[in-house]
């Protein structure tokens, strides 16, 4: 299992696994987009030449933000997600990390409070949802 720099080759292999996982999944253009800019670190895993997961941070001010951490559902709890996180905590070292997680997606929760983050506040009524703002600092 490999951690690689995403590129425009893999787009298509994302945009699979994205539309089978999201109600509104992000399109072509806005991951073309975030491989494109100077502000975003996109990464995926490969095992065995098959795409399983992928991460896109984004910085702004002295911070890094998790835009979309997604693994492919045959690949799950497998500690894909796990790895990308490490690997993301490596790569922006030392600013914080940021997220935001729904209030309902109890394994992203998990996965995040086992490798270092903590929950600093709820976020209400964002999208009708609640959501929880997750940091590594």
């Amino acid at each position: 299992m490999k951690i690689r720099k995403m590129n425009e080759k893999h787009l298509e292999s994302i945009i699979e696994i994205e539309e089978k996982t999201y109600n509104q999944p992000w399109t072509y253009k806005q991951f073309r987009n975030s491989i494109g800019n100077s502000r975003s670190k996109c990464y995926v895993v490969i095992d065995d030449d098959i795409l399983c997961g992928y991460i896109m941070l984004f910085r702004q001010d002295d911070n890094w933000y998790i835009e979309n951490l997604t693994v492919h559902e045959e690949h799950r709890r497998k500690k894909i997600g796990t790895k990308l996180v490490q690997f993301a905590k490596k790569v922006t070292h030392p600013e914080p990390i940021l997220t935001l997680v729904q209030d309902g997606f109890l394994p992203m929760h998990l996965l995040l409070k086992s490798v270092g983050f903590r929950a600093t506040h709820i976020i209400k009524d964002l999208d009708n949802d609640e959501y929880y703002s997750f940091t590594t600092d």
